[in-house]
């Protein structure tokens, strides 16, 4: 026998010893001998070997196997004993067994994590393999190949897991929705016309966490809404209080710049000309206004000439263009006429025509019949003459024969004046002398007679004719010896920097022109640098009418401008005060000056004191505010400073380094009798501190994994540069600070120590094996932990009797260092631990938990009995059960299904092992999916491969506060809906798609719970929104995903 120890071993802070006994027993056997050795059947085939091995006896060897093989080794065998029959040369037997293991078969459960918003793919899912031959290689749906699948959106994963033999074992992985996140909706409006800048956007926000924050593209500020667009393009980040978010795009686009067409045909003699308009680009329908006052994209019965036209498109934007029509003939004609006058009673009068306009020559035809340009012989009278191009356009003129011998004939004409300025009340009188009576007369009216009367105010002429045909012409003007002239009037008011004001008039009525004389002395129609106050005009016309108008010239004065002011306080009798002005009335913008000099509306960097302002609007008007700017007491500073005291000697030296990650806790209580804690964590350099009230305080540090406290205080008068933390109790003195006072004093001295491992880790799984089978890897579930990223070596330990770690039981595993063990063929209960410790520091240990195989015979398999499940108030869902004739080797599946009818394992819990009395088992899921779950219990042995399954049972998972549980999300499209409030009678549920357009809607009549299946799977994959209305419950939305 030899006997070693491994001493000086140490966990936590126990010191004890482990002793390892190992036996050499010498067999002596017949000189023929055998030896059977064995290689384990895997969990999926009948892969175990068997052979035999002889010595002693003569040469050449017989073998005869119990399954009728003759040959040395047995393949392809699965677990159970083989017997062998071994005959040499002589005859001479020996018989031997080998019992081939059979490793349980490989299962594999997985832990995934949702993501932490909305589509923000960092959900996570790790698969967790059990049983079969380490090591293992996995394969995800996704086509990443680690243990862990990251970078996950909400989904279904599936993991295949095969193992070192090759064989295979599948589940799927439900990476949760997350319960937060951002989703976001963008409407828009285009630029209305080419080139210009009057876009908008609005952005709708669900779900997330009010308040949201919205980041542009553009820079613009904060806000749902942009306006005054160009075209192009522009994305927003919406975030949530929880920093969730959400990207969208938008596109702003502009209508085609306008084009128009103009086309013109010529007129003729007298007119008949057309211009057309067409315009092409802009946004249709187009109106059109020419210069002329027609509307329409045609025009006719034009002269020749330049037509402007103006088209407007149904946005308002407008394009001008301009058609010029010609005369086709050369144009009108235009005709003058002269004559001479013939002698009183004569006829030799003479007329004379000339044309000019359209192609010459031109002809002549008098209204005498006569032709040619001029005509003689003519009597007293009025003749007409028509004048022809010769591209046949015409015009028409007129001219007067009188008599010239009228030398001796006068003629003085009076009148009386019109009563009224719009009256007709006028009379005209006429008496010719000289010549040869009687007389007759003509009046420009056409009236006879020596008085004409019913006159209206101006201008009449009348021919006296004597008896030999001389005639003499006579004028008089009748008058309007009074009027009503109507004025109107219009002003711009004064501004509070001057005057400022307008005033203009305008008269109606009389006769024009008219003269405007005004209050202050002005006599044009508009006067202007006008003082508030009130001014009269009068408008007097051509015929001497006249009327009056006032005007009230308004002012703008500082009466309606106003200035709120506000102030905060300045700390400790600091400048840090601040003094805000805000002005409203009168007319923006306004600007400030304060009483020291500085401008804008906040002025900061105050001490306490009186301050006041001048706000100024935009007509000059001034109002002026005042404020205080007061003290108040400020909080008092704790802290310094955590360093490395590489000496050990208590006092900071040159180059000790600070450390960052130690959490400082401070508690006290403030002089108002306020209790306060606050936790700050050291910066990479060392520095912490807090602002606190004035009060009384301590603080407490945490010590970091191979750190101890150093000495502290271990001099007087060295209070900034040692250690203040007891190391005992890991706390400080009390000390009390007032208002504005700095206590920078309080450092934490650490100095590094051999510790042992805070953490052990966790090692599985307990199994339970038959008799003889060699059980499956001991696996790492979570590492050793220490601190400074410490790297660790281990001791593995086994007991057949479960007693404590001092216990000489404990027997140490030689040759294995590993973070896993693989135990080999088991016949009785063991028990393994694996210990920890820190690289250099093998005499510190830490433990992890302890593993037990437990090794009984294969019976049949047991059953499931008061099945339940119920939804905690934590939204999680506890599973519990009994089982009964529980055996040795027994484990129990939990699975889960989200239709009841695909059901997925969600995790396992080995049995109890063999008992008379019922087993009591309890299961909690922490990431059920809101909306309905289905569970069941499926119990194996994973020796014999019989199984037991429980029914199935049903929950509803409510989700908070949720209106709306959606059961699965995401889907392959079909998503069960369950209303979670009884007020949503009176609604609808309503499913629409990105766009807005609607796929299905139910209405809610019942004011009790329902449940309804939407059906999508006829949809694209992608996003959709499910709405809920109520009469008495807030709009709700939820995002579903359809796979």
């Amino acid at each position: 026998m030899n006997l070693f120890k491994l001493a000086n071993l140490r966990y936590g802070r126990r010191i004890f010893g482990v002793m390892l006994l190992l036996a050499l027993q010498l067999t002596t056997y017949a000189q023929l001998s055998i030896t059977v050795t064995t290689g384990n059947a895997g969990g999926c085939g009948n892969n175990g070997k068997a052979s035999a091995y002889v010595t002693g006896g003569t040469m050449p060897y017989g073998y005869h196997w119990n399954t009728g093989a003759t040959a040395q080794t047995l393949n392809d065998l699965a677990g159970g004993t083989y017997y062998v029959t071994v005959t040499d040369a002589t005859g001479a037997t020996i018989a031997a067994q080998g019992f081939v293991n059979t490793v349980a078969a490989l299962g594999v459960t997985y832990v995934a994590t949702r993501e932490d918003c909305v589509l923000s793919n960092n959900g996570s899912a790790t698969a967790i393999p059990y049983n079969g031959t380490p090591p293992y290689t996995y394969q995800w749906s996704n086509g990443q190949t680690a243990i862990t699948a990251t970078g996950l959106d909400a989904g279904t994963y599936t993991v295949t897991v095969t193992d070192a033999t090759g064989c295979t074992a599948t589940t799927a992985a439900i990476v949760a929705m997350a319960e937060e996140g951002v989703w976001i909706m963008a409407s828009h409006t285009n630029v209305t016309c080419f080139g210009g800048n009057n876009g908008t956007i609005h952005i709708t926000a669900m779900l997330g966490v009010p308040p949201y924050t919205y980041t542009w593209s553009n820079g613009a500020p904060n806000s749902p809404d942009i306006a005054n667009l160009a075209p192009g393009t522009y994305s927003v980040t919406v975030s949530d209080t929880n920093g969730c978010a959400d990207i969208e795009t938008v596109i702003v686009t502009q209508p085609p710049v306008i084009n128009l067409t103009v086309t013109a045909n010529n007129a003729g003699c007298n007119g008949g000309g057309s211009a057309s308009a067409e315009a092409t680009g802009g946004t249709p329908n187009y109106t059109y206004v020419w210069s002329n006052g027609t509307t329409g994209s045609t025009i006719g019965n034009l002269a020749a000439g330049t037509y402007t036209v103006t088209a407007t498109d149904a946005n308002g934007c407008t394009k001008v263009s301009a058609a010029t029509v010609t005369s086709g003939n050369g144009g009108a004609i235009a005709v003058t006429a002269t004559s001479t006058p013939t002698l009183c009673a004569g006829s030799t009068g003479i007329a004379t025509a000339s044309a000019s306009g359209g192609t010459a020559p031109y002809t002549y035809v008098w209204s005498t019949g006569a032709t040619g340009s001029s005509i003689g012989s003519l009597a007293v009278g009025t003749y007409s003459v028509t004048a022809t191009s010769s591209d046949g356009c015409s015009g028409v003129a007129s001219v007067a024969i009188i008599s010239a011998n009228n030398a001796n004939l006068a003629i003085n004409v009076t009148s009386t004046p019109s009563t009224g300025c719009s009256g007709n009340t006028g009379t005209a009188t006429a008496s010719a002398s000289g010549g040869a009576a009687p007389y007759t007369y003509i009046w420009n009216t056409g009236a006879t007679g020596s008085s004409i009367s019913s006159l209206g105010a101006g201008t009449y002429s009348v021919t006296a004719t004597d008896a030999n045909g001389c005639a003499k012409v006579g004028t008089t003007m009748v008058t309007s010896s009074t009027g009503s002239i109507n004025v109107t009037t219009t002003q711009t008011a004064t501004t509070c920097s001057g005057n400022t004001g307008t005033a203009t008039a305008s008269a109606s009525g009389g006769t024009a022109p008219y003269t405007y004389i005004w209050s202050n002395g002005a006599t044009s129609s508009g006067i202007g640098n006008l003082a508030a106050g009130t001014y009269t005009v009068t408008a007097t016309s051509a015929n001497g009418c006249s009327g009056v108008a006032s005007v009230v010239v308004t002012g703008s004065n500082s009466s309606s401008l106003s200035v709120n002011m506000s102030a905060t306080a300045a700390s400790c009798n600091s400048n840090t005060g601040t003094a805000t002005a805000s002005a409203s009335g009168g007319t923006a913008p306004y600007t400030y000056i304060w009483s020291n000099g500085a401008t804008g509306s906040t002025i900061g960097n105050l001490a306490a004191g009186a301050y006041s302002v001048t706000a100024t609007d935009a007509n000059g008007c001034t109002k002026v505010g005042t404020t205080t700017v007061g003290t108040n007491e400020g909080n008092a500073t704790i802290g310094d400073f955590v360093w490395n005291d590489l000496n050990g000697n208590g006092i900071q030296d040159a180059g000790e380094p600070g450390i960052g990650g130690f959490t400082i806790t401070l508690t006290g209580t403030s002089t108002s009798g306020q209790s306060i804690t606050q936790t700050y964590i050291s910066e990479s350099n060392g520095h912490y501190q807090f602002s606190v009230p004035a009060g009384t305080y301590k603080i407490t540090s945490d010590l970091a994994f191979t750190y101890n406290f150093t000495t502290p205080n271990v001099t007087t008068g060295t209070e900034a540069t040692d250690s203040d933390i007891n190391p005992t109790t890991a706390m400080s003195n009390t000390i009390t600070i007032g208002a504005c006072q700095n206590y920078n004093d309080l450092d934490v001295g650490v100095v590094v120590g051999c510790i042992a491992p805070y953490s052990g880790g966790t090692i599985g799984h307990n199994q339970t094996i038959c008799h003889g089978v060699q059980p499956a890897p001991i696996v790492e579930l979570s590492p050793a932990l220490a601190g400074n990223g410490d790297t660790f070596q281990y001791i593995w330990m086994q007991s057949l009797v479960y007693s404590p770690f001092n216990s000489p039981d404990w027997v140490v595993i030689p040759g294995v260092s590993g973070p896993q063990y693989q135990p080999p063929v088991l016949t009785q209960t063991t028990y393994f631990v694996r210990c920890a410790y820190v690289s250099g520091c093998p005499g510190v240990v830490t433990e992890s938990n302890v593993i037990t195989i437990t090794v009984q015979p294969c019976p049949l398999i047991g059953t499931i009995e008061d099945f339940r499940i119920a939804e905690t108030t934590e939204h999680n869902v506890n599973v519990s059960w009994q089982s009964r004739n529980e055996v040795v080797g027994d484990i129990f599946d939990i699975e889960r299904s989200f239709d009841g009818i695909a059901f997925t394992t969600i995790g396992t819990m080995a049995g109890h092992g063999a008992q008379s009395t019922a087993a009591n088992y309890f299961y909690q899921d922490e990431t059920p999916t809101a909306g309905f779950n289905y569970y069941r219990i499926r119990m194996k042995s994973l020796s014999t491969g019989h199984t037991a399954q429980s029914d199935s049972r049903q929950v509803m998972v409510h989700s908070g506060t949720a209106l709306l549980l959606v059961s699965p999300n995401p889907s392959n499209g079909y998503f069960s809906v369950t209303t979670m409030s009884k007020l949503l009678g009176g609604g609808q549920l309503q499913i629409v798609n990105m766009l807005g357009q609607e796929i299905e809607r139910i209405g809610v009549s019942t004011g009790d719970y329902i449940t309804h299946n939407f059906d999508l799977t006829t949809c694209p994959k992608g996003i959709y929104l499910l709405r809920a209305t109520g009469d008495k419950i807030p709009t709700t939305v939820v995002k579903l995903i359809k796979q």
